[in-house]
């Protein structure tokens, strides 16, 4: 809350009700957390639902502005503590990080190409790459391709593959099997032969649920 303050200076509505930077606050994150109606989550704080919603458009604006602050891929001893932690999760070593997409629906853009956002379960999305940490929390989000692209691509042109390619980071990524396994990409045995890689195959895929369960949060 403290270093959105500058961002959300106390209002008011248009009945002259005033509105804390607490209380902006507490309207989007109720309805970033229940994905209620406007009308639902401002009537909590005694506000309209016009004003909730130039209030979750102002805090989301707010809370991107300072994505660099909150969204971080591990790098120093924050890549170490966080590999233990993936470490003893699973028993799977060197992870940074697990990566997958999730389709978030959006309203058909007014575009002639708009068929390139229906996603592969036949509704408009954004595919959204996101990467968790071992403590359920995003590190890494591109959030820019229509539905229809598939999730190794979105990899593949993003910033954060360049960066694995050119040795910025000392680990390695888990993905599921959508995703082409490199170096630095390791993903599940299509089918495994033998208890060794059944073994990996089961540490994989416990340690890769943590993306999983962050989506769902």
């Amino acid at each position: 809350m403290d270093f959105l303050g500058p961002d959300l200076p106390d209002a008011a509505n248009q009945r002259g009700i005033p509105l804390t930077s607490r209380t902006q606050l507490l309207v989007a994150l109720r309805y970033f957390a229940t994905g209620s109606f406007q009308i639902v989550s401002g009537d909590l704080q005694g506000v309209s639902q016009p004003s909730a919603s130039r209030i979750v458009k102002k805090v989301s604006r707010a809370i991107a502005r300072h994505r660099g602050q909150i969204i971080r891929f591990p790098t120093g001893q924050d890549a170490v503590r966080n590999k233990v932690t993936f470490y003893e999760l699973h028993g799977f070593p060197d992870v940074l990080g697990c990566i997958d997409g999730v389709h978030i629906p959006i309203q058909a853009p007014s575009v002639e190409e708009k068929e390139i956002y229906r996603c592969r379960k036949g509704f408009m999305s954004l595919n959204v790459q996101g990467i968790a940490d071992a403590k359920l929390k995003f590190v890494n989000i591109v959030n820019r391709w229509p539905g229809s692209t598939h999730d190794s691509r979105i990899f593949n042109n993003s910033r954060i593959s360049l960066q694995f390619e050119q040795g910025q980071f000392n680990g390695l990524l888990l993905g599921d099997k959508r995703y082409a396994c490199r170096p630095f990409l390791m993903t599940p045995f299509r089918n495994p032969d033998g208890l060794a890689e059944n073994a990996y195959n089961r540490s994989h895929k416990r340690t890769r649920s943590v993306v999983e369960r962050m989506f769902g949060i």
